[in-house]
């Protein structure tokens, strides 16, 4: 199966994965919820995107589930490649529901530019 961005679908647990990269963060939260880390794991939640009372669309992320010993909800979507779309709809929810956490995983930072090593010229062999 030809994937738009090369994602190869799995199963793991009986369960249907657009990509291993959304398979191994359901290990990670399938294993925190039995261990009692996190509660009410659930795959697919659709958060609605409404601006003004009108509805523009919804935002299908990957998981959704609740911090244990906080009850803080927590959004994630897998993402091995950011898309324009993807980073515009996290940044709208965001914005529509600030008392709720959305995050990509693996989670991003501000990427470190990698250091330019001085290239030697013909010059400086003296």
């Amino acid at each position: 199966m030809n994937t738009k961005y090369k994602n190869k679908p799995t199963v793991v647990d009986g369960i249907w994965f657009q990509s291993i990269l959304e398979s191994k963060l359901y290990l990670i939260l399938r294993d925190e919820e039995r261990a009692g880390i996190i509660s009410d794991l659930k795959r697919q939640p659709k958060v609605p995107i409404e601006v003004n009372g009108i509805h523009i669309c919804y935002y299908i992320l990957d998981f959704r589930f609740k911090i244990v010993e906080t009850g803080e909800k927590v959004y994630v979507d897998a993402k091995g490649k950011l898309t324009d779309t993807s980073s515009l709809k996290m940044k709208l929810v965001k914005a529509l529901y600030p008392n709720i956490t959305f995050k990509f995983w693996p989670e991003r930072g501000k990427r470190k530019r990698k250091r330019q090593t001085k290239r030697k010229s013909i010059q400086d062999k003296n």
